[in-house]
């Protein structure tokens, strides 16, 4: 509402700008703690045992919503003012708001007696408790920094797909615009459906099966953009997306009957921030590499970071289902 307010004042265009950056890094910042109280939330309505389920299904909606609000939002642009589309996306919060209280007190409502646990720790002692009680969990701190570096290596490869195109006019279908856009919206409808339908679809599937199969996927992935072949491009980008959009929810289930319920919300902060820094290092480091020395050198890095990945996965993942079979001996 301030930033809509903000829109019809006669400040100074930087002073405006500033002020409006401001706002919204408060208002992204409150809206990633609400996200992490949602993951109690859920787990509450839904039970542990369906909780990836949920979790993708509330994924895959939240982006395929996020796909048509930015046309919807463009669209508007077109007969209403800054101003007046602020004011319109603060009421959707408030809407959002409304539904979340009235989930609440239809809560309490049906169980008045129910008492809440509360986490009394103070932040570095939860992140703590948090940290090990995810390395109790055999396997599960190696496979959040095996999805980290899955969803990095994801980010990377549209970048360096879109400097390979620059140079390559074979590759673009259409024009170098509207092939990234595809490419986007490839990686984007991955995602959606991967959250929404391949939780489903490979309910029993193992986190390291999935890992597996995106890593084989990257590193196929690197090996067709060495070869400039746009159209496998894209299937592969929907394909990753679909592998990284159905391993995620599976990583929070893992992540749910791990730790404590009264630390979830901070311990799904901690693991939605480790996967969250993954994209932007290594898309860094990867487009460094391609501007500094060549895009190719990028491209084998993707292979061997694969590799690598890959190795230590199929490792862990013989290693947990040792653990397993000794455990049920």
């Amino acid at each position: 509402m301030l930033v809509g307010l903000l829109f019809v004042t006669n400040i100074a265009g930087w002073n405006l700008v500033l002020m409006v950056i401001g706002l919204n890094f408060v208002s992204d910042l409150s809206g990633m703690y609400s996200g992490g109280l949602q993951t109690p939330l859920i787990v509450g309505l839904v039970g542990e045992n369906e909780m990836a389920e949920a979790q993708g299904f509330t994924s895959g909606v939240s982006q395929l919503i996020t796909l048509v609000a930015q046309f919807v939002g463009s669209g508007l642009l077109l007969f209403m003012s800054y101003s007046e589309l602020a004011i319109v996306n603060a009421l959707t919060f408030l809407a959002a708001g409304l539904l979340y209280a009235n989930i609440g007190a239809s809560v309490r409502k049906q169980q008045p007696d129910q008492k809440e646990e509360v986490n009394d720790q103070n932040f570095f002692a939860t992140i703590s408790s948090s940290f090990k009680q995810v390395r109790q969990a055999h396997g599960l701190l190696t496979i959040v920094l095996v999805v980290a570096m899955l969803n990095g290596l994801l980010s990377s490869v549209e970048p360096l797909i879109s400097i390979v195109i620059a140079g390559n006019k074979s590759m673009l279908i259409g024009s170098y615009s509207f092939t990234i856009a595809l490419l986007g919206a490839a990686a984007a409808i991955g995602l959606a459906l991967g959250s929404a339908v391949g939780t489903k679809l490979l309910k029993n599937t193992s986190l390291f099966q999935l890992s597996l199969l995106s890593t084989i996927s990257s590193a196929i992935m690197a090996v067709v953009i060495l070869n400039k072949s746009s159209i496998l491009c894209l299937i592969l980008m929907t394909t990753l997306g679909f592998l990284a959009g159905t391993s995620s929810p599976k990583l929070m289930q893992w992540l749910v009957v791990s730790v404590d319920r009264k630390i979830l919300s901070s311990s799904a902060g901690l693991l939605n921030t480790i996967l969250a820094i993954a994209g932007p290092l290594m898309t860094t480091l990867f487009t460094t590499i391609a501007g500094t020395i060549n895009v190719n050198y990028a491209l084998y890095g993707v292979l061997g970071l694969s590799a690598i990945v890959f190795t230590v996965t199929l490792i862990v993942m013989i290693k947990v289902n040792k653990t397993k079979q000794a455990k049920i001996a």
